[in-house]
């Protein structure tokens, strides 16, 4: 999970995330909407003002996550069920949505034995 991951359950909770953004120089942002699926409920905004701006007086969209936008970062799943353990990477090159039905493909993520052995504990 990225730093300064958040639930944002009303509107002064979004103004306090505003303010704590900005003091960790967090540029753009990413939302996922309660209830949402597929990749419909992920919306990018280029500040937390920006959001603010726009949901502050809607009280239909809470609760949300919200979250750092990491540029150049990969969606890795892991599953583990008893000693099994296997990672795949989604990715989509035209779009920051990787959800398969938003477009995104995944491939298996190799892993090598000392990691397997972490993520399984």
């Amino acid at each position: 999970m990225a730093p300064h991951t958040r639930v944002v359950a009303r509107r002064a909770e979004l103004m306090e995330a505003l303010g704590d953004y900005a003091r960790h120089a967090v540029g753009a942002v990413v939302t996922k909407q309660e209830g949402m699926h597929c990749g419909h409920g992920i919306r990018r905004w280029e500040s937390v003002e920006a959001l603010y701006n726009t949901v502050a007086f809607d009280p239909g969209a809470y609760p949300f996550v919200l979250q750092p936008f990491l540029e150049g970062t990969g969606d890795v799943r892991v599953i583990v069920v008893g000693d099994y353990v296997e990672a795949y990477l989604r990715e989509n090159l035209y779009n920051f949505r990787a959800n398969i039905a938003a477009g995104g493909a995944s491939r298996p993520l190799n892993m090598d034995r000392r990691r397997k052995r972490s993520a399984a504990r």
